[in-house]
């Protein structure tokens, strides 16, 4: 079996005005009345923690780490029925596990991520007692607090307040899974992802604590949603990341063939060098960057020819590459350069407490 402790947060969740309300047009409608057979709600005892969705014909659901709270669980079917699920896998970077129902509706159809999104498209988040409208913005980079990976994500934002969206899965309006949210979303909560400043971000500055969005991407104080040249609102936001569709995807699919999710990794711990670059804090023993003769202390300057700045451009300069791929890394030991062939490797990840990302 597969399986993590898993307690992060991907989620970054901002002021909301209580009670506010997205309205769904009858595509929406549609769409929910056709994917509901094939989604969940987990339950325990008299609380819903959050969405599960059906991912093959032979029962098997996806769901958020956090609403899995034991390896057998409770949910309630669209039909009423409570059924027992059982852990059969889970992934701490993209916070998805994979849930084997001892009953479901057979002639419900498995649920597939979407190929794509692009700015503006328009979103349903579903929760057992509502369906909130909600618009993709952009695609960033995160890092995960508690478990140092970077992860690309997917920022959303919701026309409801945070503490009504937790635990929902989020759709396309043909009904493709884009993501769950984390279950325990709060309006004060802060956020799990590290986003100090605009290195963590693909397309532009990082959002700061507390900032309510805008439609179309934009920021700022106008609160009425934009979606496909729709106005939904008006209404204050809240914003929220899920993993990327790609990472979905790629999670998804090692889980339905049985295997461990490849995470590209060299065996690096590694912070913010006070001059530029990447300090390595720690080398994994046994790990590929030590079969490389990397080592504690260095400062790795250059990436196939790309500078290194900082610890992100590291960690994404591996996050992007393909395991068994060979990086050559420049990188200064005291006053002497180096240039290493460094092979990609793979590990499934574990918690850390300190800074800094693990790659």
């Amino acid at each position: 079996m597969l399986s993590s402790v898993l307690s992060t947060v991907l989620a970054l969740v901002v002021t909301a005005s209580p009670g506010a309300r997205g309205q769904m047009n009858q595509k929406d409608l549609g769409t929910m009345r056709r994917i509901m057979p094939s989604i969940a709600a987990i339950v325990r005892g008299r609380d819903d923690l959050g969405m599960a969705a059906l991912v093959n014909d032979k029962g098997l659901f996806l769901a958020h780490t956090d609403s899995v709270y034991a390896n057998r669980i409770k949910a309630r079917l669209s039909d009423g029925r409570i059924v027992d699920m059982i852990l059969v896998a889970s992934d701490d970077p993209s916070q998805l596990a994979v849930l084997q129902a001892q009953d479901w509706i057979k002639d419900a159809r498995p649920l597939t991520p979407t190929a794509d999104l692009k700015a503006g498209d328009s979103l349903v988040a579903i929760l057992p007692s509502r369906r909130i409208r909600a618009e993709f913005i952009e695609a960033k980079s995160g890092l995960l607090a508690s478990s140092r990976h970077i992860m690309p994500l997917a920022e959303i934002n919701f026309e409801a307040s945070a503490d009504t969206v937790g635990g929902a899965l989020v759709v396309t309006q043909s009904g493709e899974m884009v993501g769950f949210l984390n279950a325990s979303l709060k309006a004060t909560q802060q956020a799990d992802i590290h986003v100090p400043a605009a290195e963590l971000t693909d397309t532009g500055p990082a959002p700061a604590m507390g900032v309510v969005g805008t439609g179309k991407g934009g920021r700022g104080t106008n609160k009425a949603m934009r979606v496909n040249g729709g106005s939904y609102g008006p209404a204050d936001m809240t914003v929220a990341y899920t993993p990327s569709p790609a990472a979905l995807r790629k999670t998804l699919n090692s889980f339905l063939l049985g295997k461990e999710v490849d995470h590209p990794s060299i065996g690096v711990d590694v912070k913010d060098a006070p001059k530029g670059g990447a300090l390595i804090e720690k080398v994994t023993r046994g790990g590929t960057a030590e079969e490389a003769g990397l080592q504690a202390g260095d400062v790795v300057i250059e990436i196939n020819g790309v500078a290194i700045n900082k610890q992100v451009d590291l960690a994404k300069a591996v996050m992007d590459q393909q395991v068994g791929a060979t990086l050559m890394i420049k990188a200064k030991r005291g006053r002497t350069t180096l240039i290493l062939p460094v092979r990609v490797g793979s590990r499934q990840l574990k918690h850390h407490l300190n800074p800094g990302s693990a790659t």
